[in-house]
């Protein structure tokens, strides 16, 4: 039977003229967003948290934002929605909405308005989902993904719903594969008795999942025990964005009774032999650039450090690179400890012919046991970019200073 797969794309323009005169308007907030650490943004997107009565968000109503210096109506997305733990009468929600350029120290506000569905249109953008969340394709104007098996498909795919491929634009039409398996690659973890370790790409399925879609917002959710080490609660999320050369990934591996591992790791990027340099900051703030034939002697002394703001590997000839920017780095456990680690360290390593990768090691080469409510939650954001041909990755320093410092979005009662 010949396989059909649904496409998701939204077209059109993100602003729109007021065209509620006359119509029913309820306030549900204020919000301000403050540009706070003197940076210029020329895309920008704020992200909040709030509740309101089901009565008044979708499908009964639509939730819209009014930019109070032009009065301008912007659509908003809703996403996560469900029941408030704190008022059994109303819903928890998140909501993304564009703000665009930002200056520095640029203060904005807007009003939260639920109005009757269908007054702002669906905006046109380029963000777009080809099939599901787990082996479906995503794509932006920078990138597209493969979920889980090869573009155009793969008898070797599974419904993981982890990244197998990564089609870069930027005008050079890039393909970031693994042949031996996937890109991303973590988290991942081994217990002695198996014969080799296993990662979050050996779901099939994840015993959860959830994929939200939208104009600006495209979110993947996955939750269940971890590939062959069921005392590992695993969560993981994607989230792509229109507009933006990154996406974003948020895990967090929660040991639910002691385990005995000899290696756990994250923020694994492995790649087929294609780039010739590594760049990264260390936390100091010292930039370190050196090809990758050459990293040996220099990593051997000095380590890339699990703190590290950000790394990148790029192609020097080609001027194409991808990187890696560290968003959130959390160990501690339940009673809010640190849980255990062994040499933790930022490894750069090859393997196969040439594969090259980069990974964070939490626990490095050593048997340890991981007690019960030990927990490991990371989030980054993954940068596609070009560089010059001094071989300078300024872009992902400078993206690594706005994303590591976000707006900040504050909220209040109407």
């Amino acid at each position: 039977m010949r396989r059909f797969v649904r496409k998701l794309v939204f077209l059109g323009a993100v602003l729109c003229a007021n065209p509620l005169a006359g119509r029913e308007e309820t306030p549900l907030g204020k919000l301000t967003v403050t540009e706070t650490a003197g940076l210029e943004r020329t895309l920008a997107y704020a992200d909040f948290g709030w509740q309101a009565p089901p009565e008044l968000l979708p499908p009964a109503r639509q939730v819209v934002v009014r930019d109070e210096s032009s009065h301008r109506l912007i659509f908003l997305q809703i996403y996560q929605q469900s029941p408030s733990l704190s008022d059994s009468a109303q819903i928890s929600f998140r909501g993304l909405f564009p703000v665009g350029s930002v200056n520095k120290h640029e203060q904005r506000f807007y009003t939260l308005l639920a109005v009757d569905s269908g007054s702002v249109p669906v905006p046109q953008t380029r963000l777009a989902l080809e099939g599901d969340g787990l082996t479906g394709q995503v794509e932006n104007q920078f990138y597209r993904v493969a979920l889980s098996q090869k573009f155009g498909g793969d008898s070797t795919g599974n419904r993981s719903g982890q990244i197998r491929e990564l089609h870069l634009k930027l005008g050079i039409n890039q393909l970031l594969t693994n042949a031996e398996d996937h890109l991303h690659w973590a988290p991942n973890f081994h217990r002695p008795e198996l014969d080799y370790y296993r990662t979050i790409a050996a779901w099939d399925p994840p015993a959860q999942s959830r994929t939200e879609t939208g104009p600006y917002l495209i979110r993947t959710e996955r939750e269940g025990p971890a590939p062959f080490h069921p005392e590992i609660r695993l969560s993981a999320v994607y989230r792509f964005l229109d507009g933006l050369p990154y996406f974003v990934f948020s895990s967090e591996m929660a040991f639910e009774e002691d385990l005995a591992l000899d290696l756990l790791r994250n923020d694994e990027m492995t790649m087929d032999s294609m780039f010739t340099d590594l760049s990264f900051e260390r936390p100091d703030g010292t930039v370190v650039t050196v090809p990758l034939a050459e990293r040996y002697d220099l990593l051997k002394k000095a380590p890339i450090e699990n703190e590290s703001p950000w790394l990148c590997f790029f192609n020097r000839q080609q001027g194409f690179a991808f990187g890696s920017i560290r968003l959130q780095y959390d160990i501690r456990n339940r009673a809010g400890h640190p849980s255990p680690v062994f040499a933790p360290h930022t490894q750069i390593g090859e393997w196969l012919h040439g594969i090259t990768y980069w990974n964070r090691r939490l626990v490095h080469d050593q048997l340890m046991v991981i007690p019960r409510g030990s927990r490991y939650r990371e989030q980054n954001a993954y940068l596609v970019f070009r560089v010059g041909p001094d071989g300078s990755a300024e872009a992902i320093r400078a993206a690594a200073r706005r994303l590591r410092q976000p707006l900040r979005i504050e909220l209040s009662t109407p």
